[in-house]
């Protein structure tokens, strides 16, 4: 099964994390990077399915009007990748992968669960800092 994503949606892993779970097997973006121009944007944008691929375990086929096309294996590498603003077409084997990814199957819970360990700690900083600038007693 194919699983589309139009422009950016490829940068918000959660929405492929989904069309994965549905049993989407390879994962197309199409996109309009014409307004980018000669920028950085081009790249990272393609780079971002380059995630996208490893975090799901599935290959990437990319094709952008005038930004960078190309395709990319399920553990993130290029299979083919197109200059930025050059025409033309291109024809490669993709392989294909049944994996189960540990982000797949769980999502983002490592990454709540670091949030909260850095709130703790910084909250338990925070108290220390607060219960030794009290005043001490004094004994009589």
């Amino acid at each position: 099964m194919l699983a589309p994503n139009i422009c950016y949606e490829s940068i918000f892993s959660g929405i492929l994390r989904n069309n994965v779970k549905l049993g989407a097997d390879v994962l197309i973006n199409i996109t309009n990077d014409g307004w980018f121009l000669k920028t950085g944007a081009p790249e990272q944008h393609f780079n971002a399915n380059i995630l996208r691929a490893v975090e799901n375990g599935r290959p990437v086929v990319r094709a952008a009007n005038t930004g960078i096309s190309g395709a990319i294996d399920p553990w993130g590498g290029l299979l083919l990748k197109t200059p930025l603003l050059t025409s033309g077409q291109f024809e490669t084997t993709i392989p294909v992968s049944n994996l189960a990814t540990f982000y797949t199957r769980w999502g983002n819970w490592f990454t709540w669960v670091c949030w909260f360990i850095l709130a703790g700690g910084l909250g338990y900083k925070k108290t220390i800092q607060i219960l030794s600038s009290l005043p001490k007693k004094r004994r009589a």
